[in-house]
């Protein structure tokens, strides 16, 4: 099994570094918040780029084994969209959130973008393998919704075998506030009507509040779907899990008994993404914010009954690791490696030098720190990665190749100071 030591892959943009800026013109801040990996190994990473309007672009960028640009794709390596939601506004912002590659090696893009109101619809994009928008996805490529006039936001997106396309996100649902919204569509964009009547599934008022929403989903073998989440319990956000029936048409009573997991930190609780392992376990990643924020790892048994005990302590890891002390860490994203360790990507207060580091944990299957990752700490991390005075780097999203390597997504302060895209290899 191949597993990365936790150093630089050289390799990679010939320092283990790719650092974008300015794509959309505006010379500002540039963010990427999904990455994937292609057949060929090319990566596929989303995001936004502010473009001088002012406002900002949903960005892709398309980048080689080797780290440079793909010159076939797009303009010299990127595709830049405005404009996306379901009436055109040209005022608009639009951020692509994530990121998903079909069995055909087509790009699915989701995200949100203003609308004419203005508020945010959530969007999906299909791309060609060259970059540009393929028309037989919808008809023009993209898909937009609107619900009941408030903002919408797609977070997640998954394809299933037969290129269908699953999304979560947040959307607004009047007088209940946002609901955590699940949507299926087909390989040509149109809405599955065997999902919910061809709606989107939506949940609201889980914990007797009003607000909640879905950041990351898993389709099970069954077809069921797992959305990692929040949801407001008139105090504070819980980190939930949620499990939506295959067909769409409710949560599956089966897990953890009322179809929802929710886990209560001493403040505000968010479950950021989730990853399921051989058995069926789910492992979820967020953040706990009490006195101070700590990234923190939870594993729930396959049926949702409880926290796996025999994970770390009491089937919860805290991170303390680098921010000990007056800091903050924060995970935003998780996939297990060959080895069935846990990586975690995120950001870390660093005391000492007073600034964000972009990080990545790997722990045991047993939730400890794996000692053989980033000489022996277990935790990688750099700063400056933009070249700024002081860090403010964090990764944003993680992609595990076969070989084992990690490949980071995510944003770097430079010495303007504004944010530059980074992707960070790691063997």
């Amino acid at each position: 099994t191949n597993i990365a030591a936790g150093n630089f892959n050289y390799g990679f943009s010939g320092d283990g570094i790719f650092v974008e800026n300015n794509t959309a013109g505006g010379n500002s801040d540039d963010v990427a918040n999904g990455i994937a990996v292609d057949s060929s190994g090319n990566k596929i990473v989303v995001g936004y780029s502010y473009n001088g309007g002012p406002n900002t672009d949903a960005v892709i960028w398309k980048l080689l084994p080797n780290g440079t640009l793909d010159s076939s794709f797009g303009t010299a390596g990127r595709v830049v969209l405005d404009q996306l939601a379901t009436t055109l506004y040209s005022g608009a912002s639009d951020y692509a959130t994530d990121v998903a590659i079909d069995s055909n090696g087509k790009i699915v893009v989701v995200g949100y973008s203003y609308n004419n109101t203005p508020n945010l619809d959530m969007f999906a994009l299909r791309l060609n393998n060259d970059g540009s928008l393929d028309t037989s996805f919808n008809g023009t490529g993209k898909w937009a919704f609107d619900n009941a006039g408030g903002d919408d936001k797609a977070y997640g997106v998954k394809v299933n075998a037969s290129n269908q396309i699953y999304i979560t996100g947040v959307s607004y649902y009047g007088a209940n506030g946002d609901d955590m919204v699940v949507v299926k569509l087909n390989n040509d964009g149109s809405n599955d009507a065997g999902f919910n009547g061809g709606s989107p599934f939506n949940h609201h008022n889980l914990l007797g509040g009003i607000n909640e929403g879905g950041n990351d989903l898993v389709i099970l073998p069954n077809s069921d779907i797992l959305v990692a989440g929040y949801a407001y319990n008139g105090s504070y956000n819980k980190a939930v899990v949620w499990k939506v029936v295959g067909d769409g048409s409710g949560l599956s009573g089966s897990f953890a008994g009322s179809g929802a997991y929710s886990y209560a930190c001493a403040m505000d609780c968010v479950a950021e993404a989730l990853t399921v392992d051989d058995s069926g376990d789910i492992f979820i990643n967020g953040y706990s914010m009490g006195a101070f924020s700590n990234m923190m790892v939870l594993k729930l048994k396959a049926d949702g009954s409880s926290l796996d005990s025999t994970f770390a302590s009491a089937g919860v890891y805290i991170d303390t690791s680098i921010s000990a002390g007056n800091g903050a860490s924060f995970g935003y994203d998780i996939a297990l490696d060959g080895a069935q360790n846990i990586v975690v990507a995120g950001r870390s207060y660093e005391d000492v030098s007073s600034e964000f580091r972009l990080a990545v944990w790997r722990l045991t299957p047993g939730g400890n720190l794996e000692g053989s990752f980033a000489m022996g700490t277990g935790v990688f991390h750099s700063s400056t990665l933009a070249g700024g005075p002081v860090a403010n780097d964090s990764g944003n999203a993680l992609v595990i190749e076969n070989d084992g390597r990690i490949f980071v997504a995510g944003q770097a302060e430079n010495g303007t100071p504004n944010f530059d895209m980074v992707v960070v290899a790691i063997e």
